[in-house]
């Protein structure tokens, strides 16, 4: 396997609005692409006022962010925000202005395991996919640009050591040395992290009280990346948004201060016995708010709890006592233990596809074995599954992203090999009973763990094998495509029955099955019930916009697609919340624009709606601002067929970590 290294502009700060500024857990066709270009081009937002006035808003004055919740697991939900365009623009600004000093920032500590540690350079695309590890084939969303060209794809603004997913840290040659060290591990975690972090303790954290009272009310890098945080969330100064990456820096610089704090007063206590010295007497690991606590003694454990415990306290931050674990060497999990088994189970089945004993020199790939009653395979194996959960006391959470990274990876490289088989009909018979068995395995691990994680790859899923079945001839594509969209709908219609519909989880699902078929369509009635068009205080931007990309301009869609734009009128027309100081309007009016399935009166009536919030705004400009919002993309591609969308999205989970000098 091959991998090729891709430059990125380092100089390119803009790049922050499409790696930085949005949570991962957004529609797939929201990619800020459109938004970045523009920024990039400065020209057309300084000279008309109107986006001058929307995009550039300096004023003091809070945005108010899209709030929108998403399945955290079985028993909770998490809050996410999606921050106004313009605290996008000055995120991008803060990098520009502030970049060395973030990653100088955040590398005091030695306990953190995810941190930026300098600005991305390059990242490496692996040539081949079917050989990959598949933990390594999957990364969190990301874009990166390299000068002018067509946007390719990094994760994040920063390179990030130590390590990229936690998981990697358990299979770390780091933590296998720990493990030989000390004998026992103490997990415990900082609870509503986030949401409990003030602003105004950044300044306190990375300043002494002497430094601190004189820097109040001056220009530094704290009080600019302070009143980012506060106008980005409505001017609140307790709580910080959850979802972009930016974010997450704002609390590592906060959490890295309290590191050092924590290791300063373990090591230079008065009495020298209490003395605690890191490697030696303890190790702490923290990835973002979970922290990791080995020692051998417990009287070093709670010496060194109770320290953590009283640093925290002076930032009003607490510890979950409720998850609080212990551990003996080894230190293993059934989480653990069943993917070992998980792994064996999905593997037996894949490796159905493999290259076929041939006389020949060309070597293919096929199945061999017979698959028929595909649907008893399918069960037994859904049997397997329950069995390795329960006997484990594990959640399905736990597995899912790890059987639909094997899955992904197993239909890209039956996509792959295509021509191996698409002139036999026996091959192409048991590729569709192959591929059927995965359809049905999927949904029913999707079903058991409705979250946007599995939703995402069960997408990526979808949009490949519907591909894949073009080539198996024209009653196994039918089949194929069937199967998907029955599939589809149960899972929608169970989401819509059992009360536990979530907007991004269903809108994405949506998206991925918009162009299986002409034939497969979901009703109107079923459409509007899952955008709940019927429910106009329910909807939002990622709903609406959806609904747009789903029902195009099908005639038979025609009264939903006014429904929507009635949604959208009623929502413009807040008398407080406007354009300029509402994420989700700005949001809405840019998109909506450019939206191809929306007719020009319409368009104009949005616009007249979305600026009334501006002085003297005459018809001529009104005009002139349709024609140039509707003339780009923004936020939304909507250009892009489903399948296109998907692949884009494809390749930005499939790179490695942006990689630096």
């Amino acid at each position: 396997m091959t991998k090729k290294k891709i430059p990125l502009e380092k100089r390119d700060f803009s790049r922050a609005i499409l790696t930085d500024s949005l949570p991962y857990e957004v529609p797939f066709i929201l990619t800020n692409e459109g938004f970045y270009k523009t920024v990039k081009e400065k020209s057309l937002i300084e000279s008309n006022r109107f986006l001058k006035g929307i995009l550039h808003n300096e004023s003091d004055v809070g945005t108010n962010p899209l709030v929108y919740k998403i399945t955290k697991d079985s028993e909770s939900e998490r809050s996410l925000f999606l921050v106004h365009p313009s605290t996008q623009i000055k995120v991008s600004r803060l990098y520009k202005d502030y970049n060395q000093l973030i990653t100088h920032l955040c590398t005091r500590s030695t306990f953190s395991l995810r941190y930026p540690s300098k600005i991305a350079h390059a990242y490496y695309s692996k040539e081949k996919k079917d050989d990959a590890v598949p933990e390594e084939k999957f990364k969190d969303e990301g874009v990166g640009i390299d000068g002018d060209k067509e946007p390719v794809y990094a994760s994040t603004f920063f390179e990030y050591k130590d390590v990229s997913f936690l998981y990697k840290f358990y299979d770390s040659y780091q933590f296998h040395r720990i493990e030989k060290k000390f004998d026992k591990l103490f997990k415990f975690d900082i609870a509503k992290c986030f949401s409990s972090i003030s602003t105004f303790q950044l300044s306190k954290s990375i300043r002494d009280i002497e430094s601190f009272n004189k820097s109040r009310n001056h220009h530094s890098f704290e009080s600019v990346f302070e009143g980012l945080m506060n106008t980005s969330n409505l001017g609140n100064s307790h709580g910080i948004v959850v979802g972009p990456e930016f974010s997450r820096i704002f609390s590592e610089i906060l959490l890295q201060s309290i590191d050092v704090e924590i290791k300063s007063k373990l090591a230079f206590n008065s009495n020298l016995e209490e003395k605690l010295i890191e490697n030696s007497d303890y190790v702490i690991k923290r990835y973002v708010d979970d922290y990791f606590l080995f020692y051998n003694d417990e009287k070093v454990r709670k010496k060194v709890y109770d320290t953590v415990i009283c640093e925290l306290e002076k930032y009003k931050l607490y510890c979950n006592e409720s998850k609080n674990k212990k551990f003996n060497v080894p230190f293993i999990t059934g989480v653990t233990i069943a993917k070992q088994q998980y792994n064996k189970l999905i593997s037996d089945l894949f490796s159905k596809f493999d290259y076929l004993d041939s006389e020949s020199k060309v070597k293919v790939k096929g199945i061999s074995l017979p698959m028929n009653r595909y649907y008893q395979i399918a069960n037994q194996i859904i049997t397997d599954i329950k069995c390795i959960v329960y006997n484990n006391d594990i959640s399905y959470s736990s597995i899912t992203g790890y059987y639909f990274t094997l899955a992904r990876i197993k239909v890209s490289e039956i996509d792959e090999h295509i021509s191996d088989f698409k002139d036999s009909k026996e091959q192409c018979d048991k590729i569709t009973n192959f591929l059927l068995i995965i359809i049905e395995l999927s949904f029913f691990v999707h079903s058991m763990d409705f979250r946007v994680r599995s939703t995402y790859l069960i997408s990526q899923i979808i949009i490949i094998i519907n591909r894949i079945s073009l080539s198996l001839g024209g009653s196994n594509s039918e089949l194929i495509k069937k199967k998907i969209y029955d599939e589809s709908y149960l899972a929608i219609k169970s989401s819509i029955k059992k009360q536990t519909l979530k907007d991004i989880e269903c809108l994405n699902l949506l998206i991925a099955i918009r162009d299986i078929d002409i034939e497969y369509q979901l009703a109107k009635d079923v459409v509007e019930e899952i955008i709940r068009l019927n429910e106009p205080s329910n909807t939002n931007y990622f709903s609406l916009m959806t609904c747009l990309f789903y029902v195009q301009n099908k005639k038979e869609y025609l009264s939903t697609r006014k429904k929507v734009f009635e949604c959208i009128i009623d929502k413009l027309s807040n008398d407080y919340f406007t354009v300029i100081n509402d994420s989700e309007l700005a949001h809405i009016f840019l998109d909506s624009l450019r939206c191809p399935f929306l007719t020009d009166n319409m368009k104009l009536l949005i616009a007249k709606e979305a600026l009334s919030c501006f002085n003297d705004v005459s018809e001529e400009e009104i005009v002139e601002i349709v024609s140039i919002v509707s003339s780009r993309n923004w936020f939304i591609d909507w250009d892009k067929s489903t399948s296109e969308s998907i692949e884009r999205l494809l390749m930005k989970k499939e790179l490695k970590s942006p990689y630096g000098h």
